[in-house]
């Protein structure tokens, strides 16, 4: 089963490399060329996991409204389906998003996306003059080819989960209690101004 996530993403690029771009997100879009589809994959289902955090504390309030609101005797005859709906959704749908996510970091991203970026920069080096190896410590320009190659994927991966994932919780947060009353949004809109400042 793994091998077949491993095989999505291919660490041996055939095509020619060129000269990477000098700046820094130019030079990490470069690098990220042919792992977008998985990038992007795990953006989506990074998301998909904020909404359904969120929509779990939205549904955790409407269980207090029906608890407080509604006669016990008839509980379950009127929620039932709901409550069922939710358990299914919490103990299968929501566990498959995590098990997506997490082959598709750990089995396509993490060993192939940097590995891609070793390979098309040592096949550039190759190129290089045999004064430029004159000029250069060897193990300097070994340590840096396996860094920038993590450091690339970090950088890519971590701004599209990481980013992605706090900006989609947030807002859903700030809807949920707008929703309630707009006031109680006010603490957390202070709160991000400071930490933003």
């Amino acid at each position: 089963m793994f091998q077949w996530f491993e095989r999505r993403l291919e660490p041996f690029p055939a095509e020619e490399p060129q000269e990477p771009p000098r700046t820094f997100f130019a030079f990490c879009l470069h690098f990220t060329k042919g792992a977008w589809p998985y990038v992007l994959l795990g953006t989506f289902l990074v998301a998909a996991i904020a909404l359904a955090e969120v929509w779990m504390f939205a549904f955790l309030g409407d269980i207090v409204d029906w608890l407080s609101g509604r006669d016990p005797a008839t509980f379950l005859d009127e929620e039932g389906l709901r409550l069922i709906g939710m358990a299914g959704f919490i103990l299968l749908i929501l566990p498959g998003l995590i098990l997506l996510t997490g082959l598709n970091n750990h089995q396509i991203l993490m060993g192939n996306y940097p590995m891609r970026v070793r390979w098309q920069v040592h096949r550039y080096l190759l190129k290089q003059s045999m004064n430029f190896y004159q000029d250069e410590f060897a193990g300097r320009i070994a340590t840096k080819l396996m860094q920038t190659a993590l450091a690339v994927r970090e950088c890519v991966v971590k701004t599209f989960d990481v980013f992605n994932y706090v900006v989609i919780y947030f807002v859903g947060i700030l809807f949920l209690t707008a929703s309630a009353d707009w006031r109680l949004s006010l603490p957390i809109l202070f709160w991000l101004g400071g930490y933003i400042a």
